[in-house]
Formats: C-alpha cells, structure tokens, sequence
C-alpha cells in the first residue's frame, strides 16, 4: 500500500511503478454452479421457448419425492449404472409430487427429467430473435430498454397507489 502524497505528479507514480506487478486473488473463491444447456441450433426469425422443467438427482427412499408438481416423467436414469429405467416401472402419483420405481432399493440415486405443470411455473413465457447485424442488435436492446423502462414505471405507479392506500388507511 502506498501513502497519499508519496509521489507529487502522475507521471513520477507511473516511472516509479514500472515493472510492478499485481496480482489479486479473492479471499475466499465464490464458486457460482450454472446448470445451463446451451441452444445448439438458432438463427434468424427463431423462436426460443423456456419451460418449466425439472432436470434432477435424488436418492430413493420408498420413492421419490418432488418440490413441485410435473405433468409427466420423460425419463429416469440410475446414477451408478447410468442404466435407463422403463418408464412402465415408474409411477407417477395424480397429484404429480412423487413417483415410485419398481425394483428400486431405498439409497440408489436416480435423475429424474420431467415438465414441471406450467401452472406451478414462475417461468414466464419468452420470445427470443437474434440480430444478424448492429443496426439490428442496437434497435433490439432500444425496444427492450423501453420496454422495460415502462414496466417499472407501472410498477412504480402501483406501489405509489398503494402507499397512498395505507396511509388512507392509517389515517381513518
């Protein structure tokens, strides 16, 4: 660290500290897990859809039990063998929080892939294009930055509302 006022201009920093190096490392490293599939085929005019899907490992234990609710069980894989099991030995429960597997032993690990019921989804749906050029590109994030401008702004608008809502409340 060096002291404020050591050097009296830039350029007698600049000549001093030629050659230094710095080098700096976290504390501590912030390891960030993204469970990302990228999109292996795009280009002009193509629509992106997202949806709701449960990709996940869990251990049995006289089934399988979800968060949420799923629509269907497209498929189960057993961790330790990677074997596929047959979809007619799994189960899925009518309220769509569980399954059970047919052979399966308290303790193995399974990944299950299902849709999640789109009415259990915070996922919004998404339209996505891609700009082939700049010109494409800037007018793109212009009608996003709009777009998004007004929907705080509504937003702001609606918390106004009701602040002024309560205090109407708390002063009656």
């Amino acid at each position: 660290m060096i002291p404020s006022g050591t050097y009296a201009s830039l350029a007698e920093a600049q000549a001093d500290l030629a050659g230094t190096e710095l080098i700096y490392q976290l504390a501590q490293e912030i390891p960030h897990e993204l469970n990302i599939t990228p999109l292996t085929c795009w280009g002009a005019n193509t629509t992106v859809y997202v949806e709701p899907y449960m990709s996940r490992g869990f251990t049995y234990s006289s089934g399988i039990t979800f968060d949420v609710p799923v629509s269907e069980i497209d498929s189960v894989e057993k961790v330790d063998t990677g074997e596929t099991i047959v979809l007619d030995n799994v189960t899925l429960a009518t309220d769509g929080l569980s399954i059970t597997i047919t052979g399966a032993t308290d303790g193995e690990g399974y990944i299950v892939k299902a849709p999640i019921r789109t009415e259990e989804s915070t996922i919004p749906t998404i339209a996505y294009s891609y700009p082939l050029n700049t010109a494409g590109a800037l007018d793109s994030v212009i009608k996003a930055t709009n777009t998004q401008s007004a929907i705080l702004n509504d937003h702001e608008m609606m918390l106004l509302t009701l602040s002024l809502q309560i205090l109407d409340l708390q002063n009656a």
